[in-house]
């Protein structure tokens, strides 16, 4: 019976040591579960700690087994998002309020999608914050323009659900598509770039010792078997989600009010003391496997996917002014690269990408080098405003008026 208390006991400090602390309601959740089998050490009962050695097991176990049994790399948006952010400066081109939302899966669409069946052609559009579009109505984003483009010229109903989450790289786009197989995609879109050459900017440029490295693994790890990232903290997501959507029925949309503060105290990135030089002359060897590896799945399940360069301001004609409102040369850094730095790397990896397509037989839209780099169509370095993303709905829907006949 020793090693049974021991055993309990141990379980509860798994449970305390592996807390995500970036979420306050999913700490406290997950304290509470693993620490109430110790109620039972308070008692006579053999059969209480028998259950609670049980339940101590079960939640040691699926937390352990969750790297192996869910893709970490999956992202979305929470589902059954709705809210009104009110910009009330700081956006170049973004003002007044735009509502948000996404259904329950996390994606954004104006439409009410059967996923399990349907009757229309249906697109998905996988990306990063370009394709999200965080600070843009629902009825304006690009995805949802694109759909009102293509339903207008082919006379049918089109669905465009746009699955982007801020932040994601190739490898979380491989995931999605993995994901988003068993929900009758007709045809997918990916808008990539931005997110992996800063990635690789980060990695060339990562002086970290082996013990902090390894401390960030490991960091990883144990962020990946929290709880809200297990078995069964997805089951209990779900059920969330369930009685989210009930609620928010009935619940006033709530407003929030934005005045980009997030990007105006890091601007000016262009002008960090630190700043270095970098001219690559391939893009990282992980990026091009994934994309190898999503062209193998689009082929495979033969769904036509398509993919976008991606536009920035990283352009010769940019004027000194737009190049003040950078601040992702790279992101959160202490160091920038130098302006002609920025447009080699963001060329490689445009350049690459439709090679890429051509090789493997896929639509490509060269959007990038539609978009001028200016306030007129971006608020920072990438981002669309709301005339940016009218453009690149009009430039998308030029690219792929073919994908619907098909």
């Amino acid at each position: 019976m020793q090693l049974v208390r021991w055993l309990i006991f141990s379980a509860a400090v798994f449970g305390v040591l592996t807390i995500d602390t970036s979420s306050l309601k999913w700490s406290i959740l997950q304290t509470i579960l693993f620490c109430v089998p110790l109620l039972a050490l308070l008692t006579a009962s053999v059969d209480a700690k028998i259950w609670a050695l049980w339940m101590s097991g079960f939640l040691v176990l699926q937390s352990l087994l969750a790297p192996f049994l869910i893709d970490s790399n999956l992202k979305t948006l929470p589902p059954t998002l709705k809210q009104i952010v009110d910009i009330k400066g700081g956006l170049p081109g973004l003002s007044g309020k735009q509502f948000l939302s996404t259904d329950h899966r996390g994606f954004r669409t104006t439409d009410n999608v059967d996923y399990k069946a349907k009757d229309t052609f249906r697109i998905f559009a996988i990306g990063g914050s370009t394709t999200e579009q965080k600070y843009i109505d629902d009825e304006r984003t690009w995805t949802n323009r694109l759909q009102e483009s293509l339903q207008k010229e082919h006379r049918i109903e089109v669905e465009v659900i746009n699955t982007g989450v801020s932040g994601l790289r190739a490898d979380h786009h491989l995931a999605t598509l993995h994901h988003i197989l068993d929900m009758n995609p007709d045809a997918v879109i990916f808008v990539v770039g931005i997110n992996d050459w800063n990635h690789h900017i980060r990695r060339h440029f990562d002086n970290r010792s082996k013990l902090e490295r390894a401390t960030a693994t490991v960091r990883k790890f144990t962020k990946q078997i929290a709880l809200k990232n297990t078995l069964l903290g997805n089951a209990i997501s779900r059920v969330r989600a369930i009685s989210k959507t009930k609620a928010q029925k009935q619940a006033k949309i709530q407003v929030r009010e934005d005045h980009g503060e997030y990007y105006t105290r890091q601007r000016r990135s262009l002008e960090r003391p630190l700043k270095y030089s970098y001219r690559p002359q391939r893009v990282m060897p992980e990026y091009a496997n994934r994309l190898d590896e999503i062209s193998e799945l689009c082929h495979q399940h033969k769904i036509q996917c398509a993919f976008i360069t991606q536009p920035s301001g990283y352009q010769k004609a940019a004027s000194s002014e737009f190049k003040a409102g950078f601040w992702m040369t790279p992101p959160n850094e202490i160091y920038t690269l130098d302006f002609d730095s920025m447009v080699h790397i963001s060329t490689l990896y445009n350049k690459y990408l439709k090679k890429f397509a051509a090789k493997r037989g896929h639509l490509l839209c060269d959007a990038a080098d539609k978009l001028s780099p200016n306030y007129e169509s971006f608020y920072d370095d990438c981002h669309f405003n709301v005339v940016g993303a009218a453009k690149m709905g009009e430039v998308v829907s030029k690219c792929f008026q073919d994908m619907v006949d098909h």
